[in-house]
C-alpha cells in the first residue's frame, strides 16, 4: 500500500468511527485487557453506585410522596372535618337562639306569673271579688223586693181587674158606653 492511501485509509477510518486494529505483543495485549477489565469493573461499581444510589434516592422520593399523600389526605379529612364541625355550630347557634327566645319568653311569663302571685297575695283582687259579690248580692235582695213588690202590685191589679169585671157584667145599665163588659 502507498503511504498516501494508508493515510487516507486511517482518516476516513477516524471518521467513520471505525477502530484502527494495530497489533500488540501478548505482554501488551494481557495489559491492555487488564487495563481495560479494571476499567469495565471500575465503570460496572461506579455504576452500581449511581444505580444504588439512584434507588435510594427513588425510595427517598416515593417515602417522601407517601408522606406527601398522607398529608394530603389527613389535610382534605381536616377540611371535611371542618366543614362538618361548621355546620354543627350553625346548627348549634341556631338551637342557642331558640332557646334563648324561648328563655326570653319563660322570663316574660314568669314575670307575668310572679305579678299574678303577687296580687293575690296582697289580696286586692279577692278583696274586689268579694266587694262585687257583696254589691251584687244587694242589687239581688234589691231586685227580689222590687219583683216582690211588682208581683203584690200584679195581684192587686189582678183582683182589680176581678172586680171590675164582676161589677161591669152585674151592673144593668147597659145603655151607656163607658160600662162594656170585659172580655
Amino acid at each position: 500500500m502507498k503511504p498516501q492511501t494508508v493515510i487516507l485509509s486511517l482518516a476516513i477510518a477516524t471518521l467513520l468511527g471505525v477502530t484502527v486494529v494495530t497489533t500488540l505483543s501478548e505482554s501488551e495485549a494481557q495489559a491492555s485487557a487488564d487495563q481495560a477489565k479494571k476499567e469495565a469493573i471500575d465503570q460496572i461499581r461506579e455504576a452500581g453506585i449511581k444505580v444504588a444510589t439512584a434507588e435510594r434516592r427513588a425510595f427517598d422520593a416515593e417515602a417522601k410522596a407517601k408522606a406527601a399523600t398522607s398529608k394530603l389526605d389527613s389535610y382534605i379529612q381536616s377540611v371535611e372535618n371542618l366543614k362538618e364541625a361548621n355546620e354543627t355550630i350553625a346548627k348549634a347557634n341556631t338551637k342557642v337562639a331558640e332557646l334563648e327566645k324561648a328563655r326570653e319568653d319563660a322570663a316574660l311569663r314568669m314575670n307575668e306569673l310572679s305579678a299574678e302571685i303577687a296580687r293575690l297575695r296582697d289580696g286586692s283582687e279577692v278583696k274586689d271579688l268579694f266587694e262585687k259579690n257583696k254589691k251584687l248580692e244587694l242589687d239581688l235582695e234589691s231586685c227580689e223586693a222590687n219583683l216582690r213588690e211588682a208581683q203584690k202590685a200584679r195581684e192587686s191589679l189582678q183582683e182589680e181587674l176581678v172586680r171590675v169585671r164582676s161589677r161591669s157584667i152585674n151592673s144593668d145599665s147597659t145603655s151607656t158606653p163607658d160600662f162594656r163588659p170585659f172580655n
